[in-house]
This record gives C-alpha cells, structure tokens and sequence, in this order.
C-alpha cells in the first residue's frame, strides 16, 4: 500500500487515483466520507470519476478562498470533459 507522510492527519478526504482511476491511496477521513475501510477502496476504480478542466475564473496556482459565489459557478457549470 502507499503511503504519504502527513496525509494521515489531515481532516480532509484525500484519495489518490492511478491513470485508471484505481484507488491506490486513502487517508482516514476518506474513510469516514465514503463510510468503508481503506482495504477495501485500495485497488477498486472508481467508476463515476470524471475528469475536467475549470471553464474559467480560476487562474492556476490562485487560491479558491478569494474565489467568490458567481466566479465559482461560471467555473464549474461551464466545464469541459478532459
């Protein structure tokens, strides 16, 4: 199983997928969201993933904290599949 140093401890959900979007990481407050065990996500895919690129309003690097409500939806509602 891999392993990242620190992720253990954060209070958000962190799952990290291969180019197949198998589970090979999840920490213990992906646990808690997805309410099942970490042996038991490590090597499912995860079907519904879908990978997309913000439409715009986000710059890259900026933080989503300055990001106000309308930035926000024009960005994801105007969405595009990778």
């Amino acid at each position: 199983m891999v392993s990242f140093s620190g992720l253990e401890l954060l209070a958000t959900a962190v799952v990290a997928l291969d180019e197949g979007f198998v589970v090979r990481y999840a920490n213990p407050a992906a646990e808690s969201l997805l309410a099942t065990g970490v042996k038991s996500l490590i090597g499912q895919r995860f079907p519904s993933v879908q990978v997309t690129r913000l439409a715009r309003g986000l710059p890259a690097g900026s933080s989503i904290e300055y990001a106000n409500r309308n930035i926000l939806a024009d960005a994801i509602s105007g969405r595009q599949r990778m």
